[in-house]
């Protein structure tokens, strides 16, 4: 398991996704990390044997190396874009469902109201 994410950045997930939604980001964060991270070292691995080579026409030319950055930077970029909208998709399903549960929650206490209504109303009537 790869640490990714800081403790205190952990704790400020949970705060704002509660601790499941938080361990889902996380998990989900996590493995998209280490696919990056296979990516790149095989394409690491693939550099490092033209690298070795002793023969001239097969090391990375200049141009090779500022297309692998390119490609390592364009990996990243993708990599904090999936992070993001992941997030957001979590976010959205998370308040979603605590809208959905304050609802329910207005509804019990107008019916818990409505039912203290209905059996003080007799005591009041009859004087106590």
């Amino acid at each position: 398991m790869t640490v990714i994410l800081s403790m205190k950045t952990f704790q400020r997930l949970e705060e704002k996704l509660g601790s499941e939604s938080a361990k889902e980001v996380y998990e989900l964060a996590e493995a998209i990390y280490e696919e990056v991270e296979k990516k790149f070292e095989s394409k690491l691995e693939h550099f490092e044997l033209s690298i070795k080579d002793t023969d001239s026409e097969n090391l990375a030319s200049k141009s090779d190396l500022i297309s692998f950055r390119k490609e390592i930077i364009n990996m990243i970029s993708s990599f904090k874009d999936e992070q993001k909208s992941s997030l957001q998709i979590n976010l959205h399903n998370f308040r979603r469902s605590f809208g959905r549960v304050t609802f329910l929650l207005i509804i019990n206490m107008i019916l818990i109201l409505l039912i203290l209504g209905y059996l003080v109303k007799p005591l009041i009537l009859n004087g106590g």
